[in-house]
């Protein structure tokens, strides 16, 4: 109680029209299913969102059913990273659907705006509820497996609930959330119960998925004994490919999410030095998320003219936004980097551009630095080695190309999703070899 009790008016829902068709979920008709699913995925980001889990989690059910397997997805409805509920879906207008194949069951569920720790739990605890509430009115089929997906573990421990004795469930781990919650918010007593949140969930799944040779360390340091897969985020490179670089002025992009554990600070300083040196270069942040207010306001109080803040392109156009720019940015909060990885950075590679990560030596960004010859590493909040690594790439055209395409093989030949969906089909349904 003491969680819902700090929300604050601002942090309510939506509506009361929101609340209410929340509520309908537990008064709605049961919905039956004529068979039993391969896989049914838990997961609260699912297309159409644009950032986050929900790229990678929405390819990966793609991949169960273009190999004509059954799946089924239970998401909430879709509002990541602006944490507003989209136009389209904010009345339920597709809750239920057959989308490509896959049987996908949206559940109402609270959307805050704010990204304070007491908001983000009362969020996923509701999902979480939403999804015991789903089972019980039988809009969840049963399955061979059941994959799960953190954030949050409250989802994976809904999710477990829901799997049918001799199922097996898989959770896939993309965040550390009490790692996180320790990093970037300094949350030491949050981070104690998520920890132990996280050690409980986790050792109640027959497996477990994550990102990093890190994030694994970091899940058995937690005290998580189950057996654990490294599996980077799958991205298609067939669909994002390379495109010859634009004209005219230089171009830096940053696009994802805006929030603490991204870093951002750390490109307003880049910008301001750039504007100092008179570098010629424009920067592009492209994203939602908690901090889009405060960027905003330091960007006009700064008189930042190199910065332009766009909003997040759609799915459909992702390849030509990776296009438009000459060298994209990989920033990080560095407390945070064992605990989560920024997929975006393998979709860079994947369009041939060549990166700038900040990053201490030997963490996971600057692993997959060293491994994919991609990118340029700089240290965190090192804004000269930041402004020289531009200055750097800027001038030398035959350097990006270079970079770009060491990325590119990179990307096809270790993080492609006919490489390494197969590989989370092997850990989820291991008697069945696709």
């Amino acid at each position: 109680m003491d969680v819902f009790a700090r929300i604050t008016a601002s942090e309510r829902p939506e509506s009361a029209a929101h609340t209410k068709t929340w509520r309908q979920v537990f008064r709605r008709a049961p919905r039956t299913f004529e068979d039993t699913k391969d896989v049914v995925l838990v997961s609260a980001y699912f297309y159409p969102e644009p950032a986050g889990s929900a790229p990678p989690i929405t390819d990966l059910a793609r991949f169960i059913s273009e190999k004509k397997l059954k799946a089924q997805v239970i998401t909430a409805r879709p509002s990541y990273p602006g944490r507003t509920a989209f136009k389209d879906y904010r009345a339920g207008e597709h809750d239920s659907e057959d989308w490509r194949g896959i049987a996908v069951e949206r559940l109402p569920s609270l959307i805050l705006k704010s990204t304070s720790i007491p908001a983000r739990l009362a969020a996923e605890l509701s999902f979480a509820m939403s999804v015991l509430a789903a089972r019980l009115k039988g809009r969840i089929s049963d399955a061979q497996s059941v994959i799960s997906v953190c954030p949050s573990v409250l989802t994976v421990l809904s999710a477990a609930m829901v799997t049918k004795r001799g199922a097996r469930h898989v959770a896939i781990v993309h965040d550390i959330q009490s790692g996180l919650a320790r990093s970037a918010y300094g949350a030491k007593g949050v981070a104690a119960m998520l920890k132990w949140l996280e050690r409980v969930c986790l050792n109640r799944a027959d497996a477990i998925v994550t990102l990093t040779p890190a994030m694994r360390d970091a899940l058995i340091a937690n005290g998580v004994k189950r057996p654990i897969h490294v599996i980077p985020p799958q991205i298609d490179t067939h669909n994002i490919v390379p495109r010859p670089e634009p004209k005219g002025h230089f171009t830096l992009i940053y696009s994802g999410a805006l929030g603490r554990k991204q870093g951002l600070d750390q490109l307003l300083d880049l910008a301001q030095a750039l504007k100092a040196t008179h570098t010629e270069a424009q920067l592009i942040i492209r994203g939602e998320g908690g901090d889009e207010v405060y960027l905003r306001k330091t960007i006009e109080q700064r008189s930042l003219h190199n910065v332009r803040l766009e909003a997040l392109v759609p799915n459909s156009k992702l390849c030509e936004a990776y296009g438009e720019g000459h060298v994209h940015l990989v920033p990080q909060n560095a407390a945070g980097a064992d605990f989560a990885v920024p997929s975006k950075l393998f979709s860079i590679m994947s369009a041939g551009r060549p990166f700038i990560a900040t990053a201490l030596p030997g963490s996971p960004l600057d692993q997959i630095a060293q491994q994919s010859s991609g990118g340029l590493v700089v240290p965190p909040h090192d804004t000269g080695a930041f402004v020289s690594a531009v200055q750097t790439l800027q001038q030398d055209a035959a350097l990006r190309a270079k970079l770009g395409q060491a990325g590119r093989r990179y990307a096809e030949t270790h993080l492609d999703r006919r490489i390494l969906c197969p590989r989370i089909l092997d850990v989820a349904l291991p008697e069945r070899r696709l």
